[in-house]
């Protein structure tokens, strides 16, 4: 996590932290992550939306035969991410 801290500090966005939801879950590694400016601006974001059966990740199941749609979430997330855009996407999440 300390590579992480030290690393990010000129990222504007965190994409894929593992396997976290939420803000809360990311922070019970470390707190000091809240100091980050991803972190202050709200832009962590994870592949993990959609849930298999089992408890696995779509992104990994039916992502690989839907490239154009994963394209897309990350275009939205990283040019066209109002609040509206955000919530229609299919694989990633904004952390909150």
């Amino acid at each position: 996590i300390e590579e992480i801290i030290k690393e990010t500090h000129l990222a504007d966005f965190w994409l894929n932290p593992n396997d976290h939801v939420t803000l809360k879950s990311l922070l019970s590694i470390n707190n000091t992550i809240s100091n980050l400016k991803l972190f202050k601006s709200n832009r962590i974001y994870n592949n993990n939306k959609l849930r298999t059966e089992s408890g696995g990740s779509d992104f990994w199941e039916k992502g690989v035969v839907e490239p154009d749609v994963i394209l897309n979430d990350l275009f939205t997330i990283f040019h066209n991410n109002t609040p509206e855009n955000i919530s229609k996407l299919k694989y990633y999440i904004q952390l909150d």
